[in-house]
């Protein structure tokens, strides 16, 4: 009995033993400022069930360091424990470090007072050095018969410049195996490029019964900031359709942007945005979240609506009224020449909950006071007339007893002049009649 309990007890020790030196105690899996603090994500990577608080236990617990000094763990909105393999929020009570960075370590104490493992340690940047703008793909709809394209545009966001930046992708998405990548090396501060992701068919078949699947593939990103290197993934996502079940009732959401051609530097005009559902007899379409955006900063928009609930049905035309109207105001720093507003959209279909998106631009024309906009011409200006005085001559009476005489002589020759005719004409006609009769 002695013998197998002091077996047991080697075999947990060397366990340990091995689990600290592989260094796989916990992971931080993502960092979020949490209400303006700092949160993680941990992942258990141990088989003890370890508790967040070491203020509130000492033994299977994690301890907390930002630049060496022991962080407090907000218990109302951290898990308590986390289990192995599962992976939990823990909000520390320290605010989100407002320039450079700062260095968070977490060392684990085993039931046995121990503290003899691998710390994990992670930079908190005040700002992320990338971010995901946008995701565009292509094509937009996407089915399993088909290659596809997705790129991320990918943004310079922090305070130093990006270097050595290289990407894997760590699992395949589903129904799809990866062909080739490519993106850039080097971001400067506030510069944006494409991160490029392509896709052929692995071959694997949608089973007739299901709509739509969504597909994940996590992308790891390495890549040096403030001198570190840094390693961080971005969970993407894309929704791939079945033909079969899904033809014909994908809705699709279409705009309408109306604004005047040209508007004087400094004043201000209105944005109508129509929007409907252009496919007859699809699904519906809901919660629409609308942004418009100016190719200028000095052009402010304003008042717009930009959540329309829906739901709105397919139809063939557009409609008469629009969904929202933004105000657009220029300032008398605008530059007086062509601007562009877009209208960008997500939704999703009501019955499926698939997301989709819509963006549609317009120009309009900044001038300045002193050039004529379109619809509001420029007053003209007569030349001014030189007056001359000079005596003027009565009128002559209209309608004098000479002018009367002739006119009646006139009308007495014209009448003549028909009763000849008509008289010639009568004995004419008789003439040739009494010849037809003979």
């Amino acid at each position: 009995m002695k013998k197998s309990l002091l077996l047991s007890l080697l075999i947990a020790s060397l366990l340990i033993a091995n689990a600290a030196s592989a260094g796989t105690v916990v992971t931080i899996t993502k960092l979020v400022n949490t209400e303006g603090n700092i949160g993680l994500y941990i992942r258990n990577e141990f088989y003890p069930k370890m508790f967040t608080d070491s203020a509130l236990r000492n033994a299977s617990t994690l301890t907390f360091h930002l630049d060496g000094v022991r962080a407090p763990v907000d218990g109302s909105k951290s898990a308590e424990s986390i289990s192995p393999g599962d992976e939990r929020l823990v909000v520390l009570r320290s605010p989100w470090p407002t320039s450079t960075f700062q260095n968070l370590s977490i060392v684990y104490t085993d039931g046995s007072g121990t503290s003899n493992y691998p710390v994990e340690s992670i930079l908190v940047f005040a700002k992320p050095a990338l971010t995901v703008k946008e995701v565009i793909t292509e094509p937009p709809h996407i089915f399993t018969n088909a290659s596809v394209t997705i790129r991320l545009k990918m943004l310079a966001a922090g305070d130093k410049d990006v270097s050595s930046i290289n990407v894997n992708v760590l699992n395949q998405p589903k129904y799809f195996q990866i062909t080739d990548m490519s993106n850039p090396a080097f971001l400067k501060v506030g510069e944006e490029k494409e991160f490029i992701f392509k896709f052929k068919q692995s071959g694997e078949k949608m089973p007739e019964t299901i709509i739509y699947s969504t597909s994940y593939f996590p992308v790891e990103l390495s890549y040096s900031y403030y001198g570190y290197p840094v390693k961080t993934v971005i969970n993407q996502t894309f929704v791939v359709l079945n033909r079969l079940t899904t033809q014909g009732l994908i809705p699709k959401l279409d705009f309408k942007l109306d604004v005047p051609p040209e508007i004087e530097r400094g004043n201000s005009t209105n944005l109508m945005v129509y929007a409907w559902n252009s496919i007859s007899g699809s699904n519906k379409i809901c919660d629409v979240n609308l942004t418009l955006t100016a190719d200028d900063a000095s052009i402010e928009i304003s008042e717009g609506t930009t959540f329309l609930p829906g739901p709105y049905e397919g139809r063939a035309d557009i409609p008469e009224d629009p969904v929202t109207t933004f105000l657009i105001k220029t300032s008398p720093s605008t530059t007086s020449k062509q601007h562009t507003l877009t209208a960008g959209a997500s939704y999703i279909d009501c019955d499926w909950k698939i997301p989709d998106k819509k963006s549609k631009s317009i120009n309009f024309e900044v001038k300045s006071s002193d050039q004529q906009v379109t619809g509001t011409p420029a007053p003209k200006v007569e030349p001014e007339k030189q007056v001359v005085t000079k005596a003027v001559t009565p009128p002559k009476k209209i309608g004098s007893p000479k002018t009367e005489e002739n006119f009646t002589l006139v009308l007495i020759l014209v009448l003549a002049t028909v009763g000849v005719i008509v008289l010639f004409g009568a004995v004419y006609f008789f003439e040739l009649r009494s010849r037809s009769v003979f």
